[in-house]
């Protein structure tokens, strides 16, 4: 899903549409045309998913999901918009997730709405549980209706393997690899290893030249608060000491102790000085942390992209999230609530080799 609207003829892109004499669409592949309407990606009714619509008409109109999935650059001398950085930009611009955009008379034009919803009130932790898993299900409809079989590299962590348990609930096909895969196609040969570089996501994706699906983990451990940045600051406010309640048996003990996250831990980035401001950063942070979305002819389905997960997840109490910080234990109880059998087939402890390994 990687384009720019310009001036003249991108050649970093395989695909360039001259729309009109001085409006060029360029593109990698996969993108639907419908006259002077480009579109790629999924959303649900709510508008959430991974998603962009352009539409050329008196003004262009870049429509996307609730959370656009990738980062926004204009550049008002060049006269061009795009989510693939690597020009020498002049006059730069990155854009926040707060902004909608769209371009007339090749002047930029914004109106900023925050996507998402502060959260103010508690819910119980079985409540949050069930409404995760309401929106979780809600997303499997993209899957049931399209034709292409996606493909899940089970890795052995808790979000491949909810995304596995949510799936066998939903009785979706899906083809289990258990290899790495990356095609290049014209796109992926002149602009991956920029790419890889700024866009750490696309370092661990799969990528086929056909249509296909990849069924995605990301963004789990942001929007599900089991990153160290959001929890050191979290457990800061609270006045928790995370590391001292770490036990052997949790499973982000290990990965906690690993010497850049103690130094996150000891040192958190920032302080506030209420609840609100603490919880409105965390869900600002979450909506702008880019990290892949599609790639020539392979969509990413990636169902934690939604922002309302994030939401619910900072209507617990410091108790509850507490369990979720030190051993994922809400993911987990998703697990069970879908299919309990895979349990036994997630790693002990985050990013670790498990030698109990799920039967391809």
């Amino acid at each position: 899903m990687f384009f720019s609207i310009s001036q003249k003829t991108d050649n970093r892109f395989p695909n360039n549409f001259r729309i009109d004499e001085d409006v060029w669409f360029n593109c990698d592949n996969g993108w639907d045309q419908n006259d002077k309407c480009f579109a790629k990606g999924y959303q649900d009714s709510a508008g959430h998913g991974n998603f962009t619509k352009v539409e050329f008409d008196q003004t262009i109109g870049l429509i996307h999901d609730i959370t656009r999935s990738y980062p926004l650059y204009w550049d008002d001398k060049l006269k061009i918009l795009t989510n693939l950085g690597n020009i020498k930009f002049t006059n730069c611009e990155l854009l926040h997730n707060d902004r909608c955009v769209e371009i007339e008379d090749w002047q930029l034009k914004s109106n900023y709405t925050l996507p998402y919803n502060v959260p103010t009130t508690e819910i119980s932790l079985q409540t949050a549980i069930t409404e995760i898993r309401k929106i979780l299900i809600s997303k499997t409809s993209f899957l049931k209706d399209s034709d292409i079989t996606p493909k899940l590299f089970f890795t052995g962590g808790v979000d491949t393997g909810l995304l596995m348990a949510l799936l066998n609930h939903e009785n979706i096909q899906y083809d289990l690899v258990d290899y790495e895969f990356f095609a290049y196609d014209e796109f992926t040969r002149k602009n991956i290893g920029y790419i890889r570089k700024n866009y750490w996501g696309y370092t661990q994706i799969h990528h086929w030249k056909e249509p296909s699906i990849l069924i995605s983990g990301a963004p789990g451990d942001e929007y599900l608060f089991r990153g160290p940045a959001a929890i050191s600051l979290y457990s800061k406010f609270y006045d928790i000491d995370i590391i001292n309640q770490l036990h052997t048996n949790h499973y982000h003990h290990d990965y906690f102790l690993k010497d850049k996250n103690m130094q996150i831990f000891r040192n958190p980035s920032k302080t506030f000085d209420s609840e609100y401001s603490l919880k409105k950063y965390l869900l600002d942070v979450n909506v702008n942390d880019f990290q892949h979305w599609h790639i020539g002819n392979t969509l990413t389905w990636t169902p934690f992209k939604d922002i309302r997960i994030s939401e619910i997840m900072l209507q617990l109490n410091a108790t509850d999230l507490l369990g979720q910080f030190l051993n994922a234990e809400i993911t987990f109880e998703l697990i069970k609530s879908f299919d309990a059998s895979l349990i036994k087939f997630i790693s002990p402890q985050k990013n670790s080799t498990y030698s109990t390994t799920y039967t391809y």
